[in-house]
């Protein structure tokens, strides 16, 4: 009795580990045929114990023998690496049903390439484990317990041998020790020499910064941030590089004029970081380089001051030098007019001690008689000024150019200016025909107000006053007309399926002919309504 038990409480734990989890009985088992719990079983599996080298596509077949509908069937299928993902069933030929009532089903999955035919994650090869899944069936066919799963194998991916050449450059890379003097970075990146750095610059157009990396990881892009010491942050271009490649020379070309300029008094420094085009995060810093500040020559104010719009971005200075927000300031209390402001450079009036220079001026005025200088009412000096064409004597500032004066238009004939004129000139004619056009004029060329032989008013004047009360006139005899024209279709559309009983065809003619009648009557009724809907809701008159 006692052996009876035991055999009884072993064979109940199995059946319970069974359904639990039934790929833990079968986790190695690849041979068929092979129990998925105790509802299914895979009758024979096609084409999964095999080597993979460089293969597009992969399929795996299985016939299953089942006592249960069940609303789906997948592979999981679990690299090496823990990535874990579903290869989701394409195609299943139902089979007929057996004679214990069980069912036969043939199942046909295909592989993903991007993520079950690669072998990037491993140096050599990389092994796929599969298991074979099941999903219950809802609705009327719905049961309890667990979905019935097991494992049915693995197959492994070999690398191919460009993959291998990127694996052994990647070694090479980490196995080689970086030369003295290199930058280690995060995502595997090294710098191991970088030019155009921990260098001073002055008075240059573009700057050239050249990096040589190392990686051990693969990134598709690089670019710089930098970053100047007043706060000021640039980009540069981005990068493609080859990401089967573990060795670049990266070459980056600084042109924008705030990472070459310095309107201050003192060195500008930028700093110079790596960033990759998949991360928003700083790879590591490279290192830094000044800008000289510019010689400031406070006897030549046209190039360094002039002026700025309201809501602009920009000092213009008097010889056509452009200066950025922050390379130049509004002087204060030199307001020209509402929307003009004189601005100096910065580097400028920290050089003159914060005084913007007071002999400039703006606006127009006159030549002197050497034509050398033109000066405004105030005889001040206006800076960088123009002659106006109309006038010759009159010049203005290249920003008040629109204040010339403008010339004068073309007397008209016979307004005088020194020829002969007419004592008594013609008058121009008349803009109309018929002068004072009035309503009552209207209403005379009017036939129904014209009325009547004894000159009374047609007594519907009034009413076809208005394109309204003409319409509604119309409507008077349109709806008897649409029923005259009602008639007549049913009754042609009738007589022709009378004529034509015998064919086919002239009684679908009869049919369209008949029915074409009665949606076009019921149309015009509708949309009669609905008009009248309208003039209720809105409170108008139309009809």
């Amino acid at each position: 009795m006692k052996i009876l038990n035991k055999t009884l409480l072993t064979f109940f734990l199995f059946a319970f580990v069974l359904l639990i989890k039934p790929d833990l009985v079968f986790a190695d088992a690849s041979t068929t045929p092979l129990s998925c719990g105790n509802k299914m079983t895979v009758q024979n599996i096609e084409e999964i114990k095999n080597e993979i080298n460089g293969a597009s596509s992969k399929q795996i077949k299985l016939r299953i023998l089942t006592k249960e509908n069940f609303r789906g069937y997948y592979l999981t299928i679990q690299p090496q690496n823990n990535n874990n993902f579903e290869s989701r069933e394409v195609a299943r030929v139902d089979g007929g049903r057996t004679p214990s009532g069980e069912q036969i089903y043939d199942l046909t999955f295909d592989i993903d390439p991007e993520k079950g035919l690669n072998s990037l994650d491993a140096q050599n090869k990389l092994g796929y484990g599969i298991t074979f899944n099941a999903d219950r069936a809802l609705g009327l066919n719905f049961s309890f317990g667990i979905d019935p799963s097991c494992g049915i194998g693995s197959y492994y991916v070999f690398s191919s041998q460009a993959e291998k050449d990127y694996y052994d450059a990647l070694n090479e890379v980490a196995n080689d020790p970086l030369p003295p003097g290199s930058i280690s970075c995060a995502g595997g990146v090294a710098i191991t020499s970088a030019e155009g750095l921990d260098d001073v610059i002055e008075g240059t157009s573009s700057k050239r910064i050249v990096l040589n990396l190392r990686t051990s990881e693969s990134h598709p892009g690089y670019y710089l941030k930098i970053k100047s010491s007043e706060g000021k942050e640039f980009e540069t271009n981005k990068l493609t590089v080859a990401e089967d490649a573990a060795r670049y020379q990266l070459t980056f070309l600084l042109t924008n004029s705030g990472l070459l300029s310095n309107e201050s008094l003192q060195d500008l420094t930028y700093n110079v970081s790596l960033f990759s085009t998949d991360t928003t995060r700083s790879l590591c810093e490279v290192g830094q380089y000044a800008v000289k500040p510019r010689d400031v020559d406070t006897n030549n104010p046209d190039h360094y001051c002039g002026v700025t719009y309201v809501g602009s971005n920009l000092c213009i200075a008097v010889d056509g030098t452009e200066y950025e927000f922050g390379e130049a300031q509004d002087c204060p209390g030199t307001e020209i007019n509402a929307s003009q402001r004189q601005c100096c450079s910065v580097g400028y009036l920290q050089a003159s001690g914060g005084t913007c220079p007071t002999s400039q001026a703006f606006g127009c005025g006159t030549w002197n008689a050497s034509m050398a200088t033109c000066q405004n009412s105030a005889n001040q000096k206006i800076s960088g000024a123009q002659s106006c064409g109309v006038d010759p004597t009159v010049c203005c500032s290249p920003d008040s150019m629109d204040l010339c004066p403008k010339s004068d238009p073309d007397p008209l004939p016979g307004g005088g200016g020194g020829g002969e004129t007419e004592e008594n000139p013609e008058e121009p004619p008349s803009d109309s025909i018929v002068d004072n056009l009035t309503s009552e004029k209207f209403n005379e060329l009017n036939p129904l107000l014209m009325g009547n032989a004894d000159g009374s008013a047609s007594k519907y004047a009034k009413t076809l006053k208005s394109p309204g009360g003409f319409i509604s006139r119309i409507l008077l005899f349109a709806f008897p007309l649409a029923g005259l024209i009602l008639f007549a279709m049913l009754s042609w559309a009738g007589f022709e399926m009378l004529a034509g009983a015998s064919s086919e065809k002239s009684l679908d003619a009869g049919k369209q002919r008949a029915t074409a009648a009665i949606v076009g009557f019921l149309l015009l009724f509708v949309s009669y309504w609905i008009m009248q809907i309208v003039e209720v809701i809105f409170g108008i008159t139309i009809l």
